[in-house]
Protein backbone atom coordinates (compact mmCIF):
# COMPACT_ATOMS: atom_id res chain seq x y z
CA UNK A 1 0.00 0.00 0.00
CA UNK A 2 2.90 2.33 0.69
CA UNK A 3 4.72 1.68 -2.36
CA UNK A 4 1.73 1.20 -5.27
CA UNK A 5 1.95 3.88 -7.69
CA UNK A 6 -1.54 5.66 -8.88
CA UNK A 7 -4.84 4.89 -7.16
CA UNK A 8 -4.14 2.32 -3.78
CA UNK A 9 -6.62 -0.50 -4.30
CA UNK A 10 -5.84 -4.33 -3.82
CA UNK A 11 -4.90 -4.45 -7.55
CA UNK A 12 -2.50 -1.95 -7.86
CA UNK A 13 -0.99 -3.73 -4.86
CA UNK A 14 -1.01 -6.57 -6.78
CA UNK A 15 0.67 -5.01 -9.91
CA UNK A 16 3.52 -3.53 -7.74
CA UNK A 17 4.34 -6.81 -6.78
CA UNK A 18 4.46 -8.35 -9.89
CA UNK A 19 1.22 -10.68 -9.01
CA UNK A 20 -1.03 -9.48 -11.67
CA UNK A 21 -0.89 -12.30 -13.37
CA UNK A 22 -1.52 -14.83 -10.03
CA UNK A 23 -4.48 -15.97 -8.29
CA UNK A 24 -5.86 -12.43 -6.46
CA UNK A 25 -8.48 -14.15 -3.81
CA UNK A 26 -6.03 -14.59 -1.36
CA UNK A 27 -5.51 -10.97 -0.38
CA UNK A 28 -9.23 -9.96 -0.39
CA UNK A 29 -9.72 -13.45 1.88
CA UNK A 30 -6.75 -11.54 4.24
CA UNK A 31 -9.63 -8.93 5.21
CA UNK A 32 -12.55 -10.44 4.43
CA UNK A 33 -12.11 -13.36 6.59
CA UNK A 34 -10.04 -11.26 10.04
CA UNK A 35 -6.71 -12.72 9.11
CA UNK A 36 -4.96 -9.24 10.02
CA UNK A 37 -5.45 -7.53 12.72
CA UNK A 38 -4.25 -3.36 12.64
CA UNK A 39 -4.67 -3.39 16.21
CA UNK A 40 -1.57 -5.23 16.47
CA UNK A 41 0.56 -3.00 14.52
CA UNK A 42 -1.08 -0.08 16.32
CA UNK A 43 -0.02 -1.65 19.69
CA UNK A 44 3.25 -1.76 18.72
CA UNK A 45 3.91 1.33 17.22
CA UNK A 46 2.26 2.69 20.43
CA UNK A 47 4.87 0.37 22.75
CA UNK A 48 7.89 1.03 21.23
CA UNK A 49 6.92 5.57 21.31
CA UNK A 50 5.87 5.51 24.65
CA UNK A 51 8.87 4.18 25.83
CA UNK A 52 10.86 7.01 23.89
CA UNK A 53 8.52 9.89 24.74
CA UNK A 54 10.55 12.32 26.28
CA UNK A 55 10.66 13.46 29.96
CA UNK A 56 6.96 14.75 30.29
CA UNK A 57 4.80 13.15 32.65
CA UNK A 58 2.15 12.72 30.46
CA UNK A 59 0.79 11.96 26.74
CA UNK A 60 -0.67 14.30 24.94
CA UNK A 61 -3.07 12.29 22.16
CA UNK A 62 -5.63 14.08 19.30
CA UNK A 63 -8.81 12.88 18.49
CA UNK A 64 -10.97 13.85 15.33
CA UNK A 65 -12.89 12.06 12.58
CA UNK A 66 -13.49 12.46 9.02
CA UNK A 67 -14.91 11.22 5.91
CA UNK A 68 -13.44 8.84 3.15
CA UNK A 69 -15.39 9.47 0.00
CA UNK A 70 -17.31 6.68 -1.96
CA UNK A 71 -18.58 6.37 -5.05
CA UNK A 72 -21.13 3.01 -4.54
CA UNK A 73 -24.08 3.26 -3.29
CA UNK A 74 -24.21 -0.18 -1.82
CA UNK A 75 -20.95 0.45 -0.10
CA UNK A 76 -21.27 -1.32 3.83
CA UNK A 77 -21.12 1.60 6.33
CA UNK A 78 -21.75 4.28 3.76
CA UNK A 79 -24.20 7.07 4.15
CA UNK A 80 -24.57 10.85 3.26
CA UNK A 81 -22.06 12.60 5.00
CA UNK A 82 -22.23 16.44 5.95
CA UNK A 83 -19.04 18.63 4.23
CA UNK A 84 -17.08 19.90 6.58
CA UNK A 85 -15.33 21.93 3.81
CA UNK A 86 -18.93 23.50 2.53
CA UNK A 87 -19.70 27.14 2.46
CA UNK A 88 -21.38 28.92 5.18
CA UNK A 89 -24.41 30.18 2.87
CA UNK A 90 -25.28 26.03 1.88
CA UNK A 91 -24.66 22.94 2.86
CA UNK A 92 -23.06 20.58 1.50
CA UNK A 93 -23.03 16.20 1.60
CA UNK A 94 -21.24 13.52 0.62
CA UNK A 95 -21.45 9.89 0.08
CA UNK A 96 -18.42 7.66 1.78
CA UNK A 97 -17.56 6.43 5.37
CA UNK A 98 -16.98 8.22 8.43
CA UNK A 99 -14.14 7.65 10.69
CA UNK A 100 -12.32 8.21 13.99
CA UNK A 101 -8.77 8.42 14.64
CA UNK A 102 -6.16 9.18 17.52
CA UNK A 103 -3.22 9.70 16.85
CA UNK A 104 -0.08 10.03 19.47
CA UNK A 105 1.73 13.75 19.54
CA UNK A 106 5.41 12.89 19.66
CA UNK A 107 7.90 16.09 20.49
CA UNK A 108 10.12 17.27 18.66
CA UNK A 109 13.16 19.10 19.60
CA UNK A 110 12.34 22.40 18.05
CA UNK A 111 8.94 22.54 19.74
CA UNK A 112 6.48 21.27 17.29
CA UNK A 113 5.29 17.57 17.53
CA UNK A 114 4.67 14.92 15.00
CA UNK A 115 1.16 12.70 14.67
CA UNK A 116 1.56 9.02 14.90
CA UNK A 117 -1.85 7.24 14.50
CA UNK A 118 -2.34 4.68 16.94
CA UNK A 119 -6.25 3.73 16.34
CA UNK A 120 -8.31 3.79 13.30
CA UNK A 121 -12.01 2.73 13.40
CA UNK A 122 -15.00 2.88 10.62
CA UNK A 123 -18.23 3.88 12.48
CA UNK A 124 -21.67 2.01 12.25
CA UNK A 125 -23.95 3.92 10.66
CA UNK A 126 -27.42 5.30 12.29
CA UNK A 127 -30.47 2.70 11.89
CA UNK A 128 -32.91 4.25 9.52
CA UNK A 129 -36.43 4.61 10.45
CA UNK A 130 -37.64 1.73 8.76
CA UNK A 131 -34.94 -0.25 11.16
CA UNK A 132 -35.76 2.04 13.78
CA UNK A 133 -39.69 0.71 13.74
CA UNK A 134 -38.69 -2.66 14.29
CA UNK A 135 -36.33 -2.75 16.42
CA UNK A 136 -37.33 -3.05 20.18
CA UNK A 137 -36.58 -0.38 22.49
CA UNK A 138 -33.19 -1.62 24.32
CA UNK A 139 -31.82 -2.87 20.57
CA UNK A 140 -32.58 0.80 19.29
CA UNK A 141 -30.88 2.41 22.51
CA UNK A 142 -27.91 0.01 21.60
CA UNK A 143 -27.93 0.86 18.24
CA UNK A 144 -27.72 4.65 18.62
CA UNK A 145 -24.95 4.51 21.21
CA UNK A 146 -22.90 1.95 19.07
CA UNK A 147 -22.88 4.72 15.92
CA UNK A 148 -22.43 7.87 18.02
CA UNK A 149 -19.39 9.24 17.35
CA UNK A 150 -18.76 10.20 21.30
CA UNK A 151 -19.51 6.77 22.19
CA UNK A 152 -17.08 5.71 19.40
CA UNK A 153 -14.03 7.94 20.76
CA UNK A 154 -14.75 6.81 24.63
CA UNK A 155 -14.57 3.61 23.45
CA UNK A 156 -11.38 4.32 21.32
CA UNK A 157 -10.31 6.07 24.44
CA UNK A 158 -10.34 3.42 27.06
CA UNK A 159 -8.47 1.03 24.80
CA UNK A 160 -5.69 3.11 24.30
CA UNK A 161 -5.81 4.02 28.28
CA UNK A 162 -5.09 0.28 29.45
CA UNK A 163 -1.98 0.14 27.05
CA UNK A 164 -0.48 4.16 28.09
CA UNK A 165 2.16 4.03 31.00
CA UNK A 166 1.35 7.42 32.15
CA UNK A 167 -1.66 9.41 32.16
CA UNK A 168 -2.92 11.20 28.78
CA UNK A 169 -4.69 14.25 27.90
CA UNK A 170 -6.81 14.26 24.76
CA UNK A 171 -6.34 17.19 22.47
CA UNK A 172 -10.01 17.38 20.72
CA UNK A 173 -12.25 19.91 19.26
CA UNK A 174 -15.94 21.57 19.96
CA UNK A 175 -17.39 18.16 17.98
CA UNK A 176 -16.46 16.69 21.48
CA UNK A 177 -16.82 18.92 23.59
CA UNK A 178 -19.88 17.82 25.20
CA UNK A 179 -21.21 15.45 28.47
CA UNK A 180 -21.42 12.33 26.65
CA UNK A 181 -17.34 12.57 25.69
CA UNK A 182 -16.05 14.32 29.24
CA UNK A 183 -18.10 12.88 31.53
CA UNK A 184 -17.06 9.49 30.34
CA UNK A 185 -12.90 10.09 30.07
CA UNK A 186 -10.92 7.29 31.89
CA UNK A 187 -9.48 8.06 35.23
CA UNK A 188 -5.86 8.76 33.84
CA UNK A 189 -7.19 10.60 30.67
CA UNK A 190 -8.07 13.88 30.73
CA UNK A 191 -9.18 16.80 27.97
CA UNK A 192 -8.39 19.91 26.21
CA UNK A 193 -11.41 20.78 24.21
CA UNK A 194 -12.41 23.97 22.56
CA UNK A 195 -15.55 26.18 23.85
CA UNK A 196 -18.29 27.60 22.65
CA UNK A 197 -18.11 31.62 22.98
CA UNK A 198 -21.59 31.74 24.70
CA UNK A 199 -20.89 28.23 27.16
CA UNK A 200 -22.59 29.17 30.49
CA UNK A 201 -19.91 28.45 33.38
CA UNK A 202 -19.94 28.72 36.76
CA UNK A 203 -18.05 28.88 40.15
CA UNK A 204 -18.26 25.96 42.60
CA UNK A 205 -20.77 26.53 45.26
CA UNK A 206 -19.67 28.48 48.25
CA UNK A 207 -21.27 26.36 50.71
CA UNK A 208 -22.85 22.74 50.95
CA UNK A 209 -26.63 22.09 52.34
CA UNK A 210 -26.48 20.40 55.03
CA UNK A 211 -29.86 19.09 54.24
CA UNK A 212 -31.60 17.75 50.83
CA UNK A 213 -29.36 17.52 47.73
CA UNK A 214 -25.83 18.91 47.59
CA UNK A 215 -25.43 21.78 45.25
CA UNK A 216 -22.99 21.57 41.76
CA UNK A 217 -23.08 24.57 40.93
CA UNK A 218 -22.51 27.80 42.21
CA UNK A 219 -23.08 31.59 40.58
CA UNK A 220 -22.53 32.13 36.60
CA UNK A 221 -19.38 33.87 35.82
CA UNK A 222 -19.33 35.66 32.34
CA UNK A 223 -19.21 33.96 29.21
CA UNK A 224 -15.94 33.62 27.27
CA UNK A 225 -17.13 36.51 24.76
CA UNK A 226 -17.94 38.65 27.18
CA UNK A 227 -14.56 37.93 29.14
CA UNK A 228 -12.62 38.53 26.02
CA UNK A 229 -14.09 41.71 25.35
CA UNK A 230 -13.43 42.55 29.30
CA UNK A 231 -11.12 45.62 29.94
CA UNK A 232 -10.71 44.95 33.18
CA UNK A 233 -9.38 41.47 33.24
CA UNK A 234 -5.93 41.26 32.49
CA UNK A 235 -3.72 39.53 29.40
CA UNK A 236 -0.95 36.79 29.69
CA UNK A 237 1.19 36.15 27.55
CA UNK A 238 2.82 32.73 26.67
CA UNK A 239 5.26 31.19 23.57
CA UNK A 240 4.32 28.62 21.94
CA UNK A 241 5.37 26.78 18.40
CA UNK A 242 3.00 26.99 15.88
CA UNK A 243 2.88 26.90 12.08
CA UNK A 244 6.77 26.18 11.66
CA UNK A 245 8.33 29.03 14.42
CA UNK A 246 7.52 30.61 17.81
CA UNK A 247 4.61 33.06 18.77
CA UNK A 248 3.46 34.85 21.40
CA UNK A 249 0.21 34.10 22.42
CA UNK A 250 -2.26 36.37 24.63
CA UNK A 251 -4.42 34.64 26.55
CA UNK A 252 -6.93 35.30 29.19
CA UNK A 253 -7.52 32.38 31.93
CA UNK A 254 -10.23 32.22 34.69
CA UNK A 255 -10.38 28.48 37.55
CA UNK A 256 -11.47 26.71 39.16
CA UNK A 257 -14.60 27.00 37.52
CA UNK A 258 -17.56 23.94 36.70
CA UNK A 259 -19.60 23.29 33.78
CA UNK A 260 -22.47 21.39 32.98
CA UNK A 261 -20.49 19.31 30.64
CA UNK A 262 -18.20 18.06 33.00
CA UNK A 263 -20.53 18.02 36.28
CA UNK A 264 -19.03 18.36 39.76
CA UNK A 265 -15.72 17.51 38.02
CA UNK A 266 -13.63 21.49 38.35
CA UNK A 267 -11.98 22.49 35.18
CA UNK A 268 -10.64 26.06 33.71
CA UNK A 269 -10.85 28.09 31.29
CA UNK A 270 -8.29 29.93 28.92
CA UNK A 271 -9.20 31.98 25.96
CA UNK A 272 -6.54 32.67 23.54
CA UNK A 273 -6.96 35.93 21.56
CA UNK A 274 -6.62 36.38 17.97
CA UNK A 275 -3.10 35.82 16.10
CA UNK A 276 -2.08 38.55 13.48
CA UNK A 277 -1.04 37.60 10.30
CA UNK A 278 0.04 39.31 6.81
CA UNK A 279 -1.14 37.32 3.27
CA UNK A 280 2.43 38.56 1.96
CA UNK A 281 4.88 41.71 2.87
CA UNK A 282 3.19 45.00 3.70
CA UNK A 283 -0.22 43.86 3.06
CA UNK A 284 -3.38 44.32 5.41
CA UNK A 285 -2.86 42.94 8.83
CA UNK A 286 -5.74 40.37 9.37
CA UNK A 287 -5.98 38.42 12.66
CA UNK A 288 -7.44 34.84 13.20
CA UNK A 289 -10.76 33.72 15.10
CA UNK A 290 -9.99 33.29 18.91
CA UNK A 291 -10.16 30.24 20.88
CA UNK A 292 -11.81 29.12 24.05
CA UNK A 293 -10.50 25.78 25.39
CA UNK A 294 -12.31 23.94 28.60
CA UNK A 295 -9.29 22.19 30.15
CA UNK A 296 -10.60 19.61 32.78
CA UNK A 297 -7.25 19.16 34.37
CA UNK A 298 -6.91 21.76 36.95
CA UNK A 299 -2.97 21.39 37.75
CA UNK A 300 -2.14 21.19 34.73
CA UNK A 301 0.28 24.48 33.22
CA UNK A 302 -1.11 26.88 31.21
CA UNK A 303 1.70 26.58 28.73
CA UNK A 304 1.64 23.08 28.28
CA UNK A 305 -2.10 23.46 27.36
CA UNK A 306 -1.51 25.89 25.28
CA UNK A 307 1.20 23.84 23.19
CA UNK A 308 -0.45 20.73 23.66
CA UNK A 309 -3.48 21.86 21.78
CA UNK A 310 -1.46 23.83 19.03
CA UNK A 311 -0.09 20.08 18.53
CA UNK A 312 -3.66 18.94 18.05
CA UNK A 313 -3.34 20.01 14.24
CA UNK A 314 -1.04 16.84 13.45
CA UNK A 315 -4.48 15.00 13.49
CA UNK A 316 -5.58 17.14 10.69
CA UNK A 317 -2.00 16.41 8.55
CA UNK A 318 -2.32 12.55 9.15
CA UNK A 319 -5.91 12.33 7.69
CA UNK A 320 -4.79 14.96 4.91
CA UNK A 321 -1.93 12.31 4.45
CA UNK A 322 -3.73 9.09 4.33
CA UNK A 323 -6.29 10.60 1.83
CA UNK A 324 -4.06 11.91 -0.62
CA UNK A 325 -0.52 10.37 -0.50
CA UNK A 326 -1.56 6.72 0.71
CA UNK A 327 -5.21 6.17 -0.79
CA UNK A 328 -6.73 5.07 2.41
CA UNK A 329 -10.44 4.41 1.39
CA UNK A 330 -9.49 3.74 -2.31
CA UNK A 331 -9.56 -0.22 -2.21
CA UNK A 332 -12.85 -1.17 -4.12
CA UNK A 333 -13.72 -3.72 -1.33
CA UNK A 334 -17.79 -4.77 -0.53
CA UNK A 335 -17.29 -7.18 2.50
CA UNK A 336 -17.98 -5.89 5.78
CA UNK A 337 -15.03 -7.20 7.47
CA UNK A 338 -12.65 -5.77 4.71
CA UNK A 339 -14.08 -2.10 4.70
CA UNK A 340 -13.64 -2.11 8.29
CA UNK A 341 -9.69 -3.97 8.43
CA UNK A 342 -8.60 -2.13 5.53
CA UNK A 343 -8.70 1.46 5.72
CA UNK A 344 -7.73 0.54 9.87
CA UNK A 345 -4.23 -1.52 7.93
CA UNK A 346 -3.42 1.34 5.63
CA UNK A 347 -3.30 3.71 8.38
CA UNK A 348 -1.16 1.33 10.52
CA UNK A 349 1.12 0.80 8.25
CA UNK A 350 1.61 4.55 7.78
CA UNK A 351 2.03 5.07 11.25
CA UNK A 352 5.11 2.34 11.31
CA UNK A 353 6.77 4.53 8.37
CA UNK A 354 6.80 7.74 10.87
CA UNK A 355 7.84 5.92 13.41
CA UNK A 356 10.85 4.35 11.63
CA UNK A 357 11.82 8.00 10.62
CA UNK A 358 11.57 9.19 14.16
CA UNK A 359 13.67 6.51 15.61
CA UNK A 360 15.81 7.01 13.12
CA UNK A 361 15.97 10.88 13.36
CA UNK A 362 20.08 11.60 13.87
CA UNK A 363 20.62 9.69 10.10
CA UNK A 364 17.49 11.27 8.34
CA UNK A 365 19.19 14.16 6.98
CA UNK A 366 22.08 11.86 5.43
CA UNK A 367 19.84 9.19 4.71
CA UNK A 368 17.37 11.54 2.89
CA UNK A 369 17.01 11.68 -1.03
CA UNK A 370 19.05 14.47 -2.41
CA UNK A 371 16.07 17.65 -2.76
CA UNK A 372 15.29 18.93 -6.46
CA UNK A 373 16.97 21.96 -7.19
CA UNK A 374 14.03 24.46 -6.37
CA UNK A 375 14.11 23.19 -2.95
CA UNK A 376 17.74 23.31 -1.99
CA UNK A 377 17.70 26.57 -0.82
CA UNK A 378 14.64 25.58 2.32
CA UNK A 379 15.87 23.31 4.87
CA UNK A 380 12.79 21.77 6.45
CA UNK A 381 12.47 21.27 10.14
CA UNK A 382 11.36 17.28 9.11
CA UNK A 383 10.89 14.83 5.81
CA UNK A 384 7.73 14.94 4.37
CA UNK A 385 5.56 12.19 4.08
CA UNK A 386 6.16 12.40 0.76
CA UNK A 387 10.29 12.28 0.81
CA UNK A 388 9.86 9.13 3.05
CA UNK A 389 7.61 7.51 0.55
CA UNK A 390 10.35 8.27 -1.92
CA UNK A 391 13.10 6.44 0.77
CA UNK A 392 11.33 3.54 1.12
CA UNK A 393 10.62 3.19 -2.49
CA UNK A 394 14.76 3.67 -2.96
CA UNK A 395 15.47 1.02 -0.56
CA UNK A 396 13.06 -1.52 -1.93
CA UNK A 397 13.67 -0.80 -5.72
CA UNK A 398 17.01 -0.10 -6.10
CA UNK A 399 18.92 -2.61 -6.42
CA UNK A 400 16.32 -3.87 -9.14
CA UNK A 401 16.88 -1.16 -11.28
CA UNK A 402 20.44 -1.23 -13.03
CA UNK A 403 21.75 1.87 -15.17
CA UNK A 404 23.15 1.37 -18.23
CA UNK A 405 26.53 -0.29 -17.36
CA UNK A 406 29.16 1.87 -19.89
CA UNK A 407 27.26 5.14 -20.17
CA UNK A 408 29.46 8.17 -19.67
CA UNK A 409 33.04 6.73 -20.75
CA UNK A 410 32.66 8.35 -24.02
CA UNK A 411 33.98 11.87 -23.79
CA UNK A 412 34.73 13.02 -26.82
CA UNK A 413 31.65 14.73 -28.78
CA UNK A 414 29.67 13.03 -31.14
CA UNK A 415 30.50 14.16 -35.17
CA UNK A 416 26.29 13.54 -36.02
CA UNK A 417 24.78 17.00 -36.47
CA UNK A 418 21.53 15.94 -34.89
CA UNK A 419 21.19 16.22 -30.88
CA UNK A 420 21.38 13.10 -28.89
CA UNK A 421 17.84 11.52 -27.39
CA UNK A 422 17.00 12.55 -24.17
CA UNK A 423 17.34 9.70 -21.34
CA UNK A 424 14.98 9.36 -19.05
CA UNK A 425 16.07 7.72 -15.91
CA UNK A 426 13.79 5.39 -14.30
CA UNK A 427 15.04 6.09 -10.66
CA UNK A 428 14.54 9.39 -10.75
CA UNK A 429 11.16 9.62 -11.76
CA UNK A 430 10.34 6.76 -8.80
CA UNK A 431 12.41 8.06 -6.08
CA UNK A 432 12.92 11.44 -6.96
CA UNK A 433 8.94 12.34 -7.09
CA UNK A 434 7.74 15.27 -5.54
CA UNK A 435 3.85 14.10 -5.07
Amino acid sequence: MLLALGRHTLTSCLTTQARQHLDWSADYRAYSSGRLDANLLFGAVLEQAQASYGGSTRVWLALDDSTLRKSGRKVPLTAWRRDPLSPPFGVNFQWGHRVLQTSLLWPQPQGGARGLPVAFEVLLNRPRPKQQATLPPADLREALRQANVNEAAVRQLNRLAGKLARPAVAAVDGRFANKRFLRQLPKNVSAVARLRKDALLYRPPAETATTGRPRLYGAVVARPEALRLDESQPWQTLNAYAAGKNHCFKIKTMGPLRSKLTGAAPGRLMLIAPLAYRLRAGSKLLYRQPAYLWITDTEMSLQEALQGYLWRWEVEVNFRDEKTLLGVGQPQVWHPQSVQRLPAWQAAGYSAMLWSSLSLAPDSERAALPPPKWRRKIKPLRPSTQCLINRLRHDAWASAIRPESFRGFWTHPSAAQKPPKPHNSLAAALFLATG
